[in-house]
């Protein structure tokens, strides 16, 4: 990504610097994004229940017993991300590789939208299921086509998995943040 802006920089700077003065660690961590270092926190945090705040649809792979979103409407658990996706929290990284994103740059599969991919994953489960079904199973699945069939064909999965997968392995240490040295 090209730098942020000054402007943005400086911005930046005056909200760590008040998130701080309440008492809050600000974690950064050259080479990780945020929402890699939530994913390298939250799986340092179990056994303990773990809220995390937003509703990014990124955020929805890290749903479990123990970890928990809060969207701007309350709890996000896994009977939300079902009902609003169509795919349990383990499923959330290939169905967001399928379906891409423009506004991340994420290239899905051509031909593959949300639905598809519900459809797809409800059946075979995994990408790597849809990937190693024969074309008979992709066909039978509602809605798939040969132009779709096509697309899984000719679709290489490794950007848009690159792109959606959430890092874990940050070097910091939840226990540490509250003394102070991540």
């Amino acid at each position: 990504r090209p730098p942020k802006p000054a402007e943005a920089r400086e911005a930046l700077i005056a909200v760590q610097q008040r998130v701080v003065t309440w008492g809050i660690p600000v974690v950064q961590c050259e080479g990780y994004e945020a929402d890699d270092l939530v994913a390298t926190l939250a799986g340092q945090a179990w056994p303990e229940e773990v809220h995390i705040i937003g509703s990014e649809k990124d955020f929805f792979c890290l749903i479990s017993d123990t970890v928990k979103l809060i969207g701007k409407h309350g709890p996000i658990e896994t009977n939300e991300c079902f009902e609003k996706f169509g795919v349990l929290p383990g499923q959330m990284t290939d169905w967001l590789a399928l379906v891409g994103d423009a506004a991340d740059a994420i290239p899905g599969c051509p031909n593959c939208g949300p639905g598809r991919a519900t459809d797809l994953l409800e059946r075979f489960l995994t990408l790597d299921g849809i990937r190693s079904a024969s074309d008979e199973d992709i066909r039978s699945v509602r809605g798939v086509g040969p132009k779709t069939l096509a697309s899984l064909r000719e679709w290489d999965p490794s950007m848009a998995l690159r792109l959606v997968r959430l890092l874990d392995d940050a070097p910091l240490r939840l226990d540490r943040l509250f003394l102070g040295a991540a």
